[in-house]
């Protein structure tokens, strides 16, 4: 069973106020499709020119093809971080978008649903948060109800980030490219691996700690 975009773990405290959306690339939104292999937010999208297209959850994890997926045993998976990202992993663009991912790429199907994005949530803007909570979200409640179902839990790699040098920068924001290998584990098949991937905005706030904002996705 293909597990989507929104994967989520557990009861939690309610997360820290997100940090404030400053700075800003050059940017535009627009509404895209929804992506048929994600379960993805209608929400508007970032647009950066120079970046090849995501889904408008900015993340894309799916089943790879046949013949191309990782062997699971080959994984090296790692537990999500506790508590909420740390002065030090908010001190670069980079740190940020891992803090953010390592947060919410592991779920279980015994938790509720916008658990686990919720760990992540202190690692964004207000904007990205608005953008990336699930919890409203129709296609991404039935696409839960199908992992639930599936008893389906997830845990991943650590997350790896690095700046899109292709493109524009400021003191203030950058583009940042994210992704983890997630091993999917059920009850009805053998455990698999799929990619999950972002490319997001991170702006640097007046605090100097980077929070991950909009998707960025080509225009």
């Amino acid at each position: 069973m293909a597990v989507g975009a929104w994967m989520s773990s557990g009861t939690t405290s309610a997360p820290p106020t997100p940090a404030p959306n400053t700075g800003a690339i050059a940017l535009s939104t627009t509404a895209p499709p929804l992506s048929t292999t994600s379960r993805a937010s209608s929400a508007p999208t970032t647009h950066v020119s120079t970046l090849l297209p995501i889904p408008s959850s900015g993340v894309a994890p799916i089943i790879p093809p046949t013949g191309t997926e990782v062997d699971p045993r080959t994984v090296a998976v790692v537990d999500a971080p506790a508590g909420p990202p740390t002065s030090a992993e908010l001190a670069s663009p980079e740190g940020a978008a891992a803090a953010w991912l390592a947060r919410w790429c592991p779920f279980t199907w015994t938790e509720q649903l916008a658990v686990a994005e919720a760990r992540a949530r202190a690692a964004m803007t207000a904007n990205g948060w608005g953008t990336f909570d699930p919890g409203g979200n129709a296609a991404a409640r039935a696409s839960w109800a199908k992992t639930v179902a599936a008893h389906e839990t997830g845990r991943c790699s650590a997350a790896s980030a690095v700046v899109n040098a292709d493109a524009p920068r400021s003191a203030t924001a950058a583009v940042v490219m994210v992704s983890a290998t997630r091993v999917v584990t059920g009850s009805d098949g053998p455990p698999y691996t799929e990619p999950v991937t972002a490319q997001r905005v991170v702006l640097r706030g007046a605090d100097g700690a980077w929070h991950v904002d909009l998707p960025s996705v080509g225009g």
